[in-house]
């Protein structure tokens, strides 16, 4: 429903109202030319991906229904979406999570929208890691770096009151950009059939 659906600056509550997001801009990019290499997730996913201007090559999707009935099987075109967010603590001090999940949706037949129910996979042998999760690959404020709390890359403590704007890139299908909403990482239990907020 609409009252679920949080437009650019707005501020999302989570946690009961411990965390509220704010989307305050993004973009679509060709090219993550200018964004720092030690700021990706797993920069060597990209091994083979990237052209030496920083823009995507295509890799082969195959999309399949929700019965597992393969759709289509195609060259898909790519590119990054630049994300920035505002976070805002109103909770006491804690591990707090930054990353957001694309979640991909259809429109049902009275213009509403719902989750959907088609899903897209690489082909095994292009070893495609790149959307792995639907979850972002570039945090600008990431303070878990080193290899052993790689696990924790998204999370950073934060303080009660304490305000962080921070930037996220995801890597995204062209012909898909007008097809999806974000939701914070963890908090989107809704997907499970419980009361929650997108």
């Amino acid at each position: 429903p609409d009252s679920k659906i949080y437009s650019i600056g707005e501020e999302l509550p989570v946690d009961d109202g411990a965390c509220g997001y704010t989307i305050t801009d993004y973009e679509f990019l060709e090219s993550a030319d200018g964004y720092e290499a030690e700021n990706f997730f797993d920069y060597t996913r990209f091994n083979g991906w990237l052209n030496t201007d920083k823009t995507l090559r295509p890799y082969t999707r195959m999309k399949y229904d929700k019965n597992g009935s393969l759709l289509a099987e195609e060259q898909t075109e790519q590119e990054f979406l630049r994300v920035n967010i505002k976070v805002h603590r109103y909770g006491s001090t804690a591990e707090v999570p930054f990353n957001f999940i694309l979640q991909y949706t259809d429109k049902t037949r009275d213009g509403a929208l719902t989750w959907s129910e088609n899903y897209c996979t690489s082909v095994p042998e292009e070893h495609y890691d790149l959307q792995m999760d639907n979850s972002a690959v570039w945090f600008d404020q990431a303070v878990n770096t080193d290899n052993d709390s790689r696990s924790s890359f998204f999370f950073r403590e934060m303080s009660a009151g304490e305000e962080l704007n921070y930037t996220l890139l995801f890597v995204i299908d062209k012909d898909r950009k007008q097809d999806f909403l974000l939701y914070p990482d963890g908090y989107n239990n809704s997907l499970w059939q419980t009361e929650s907020q997108t």
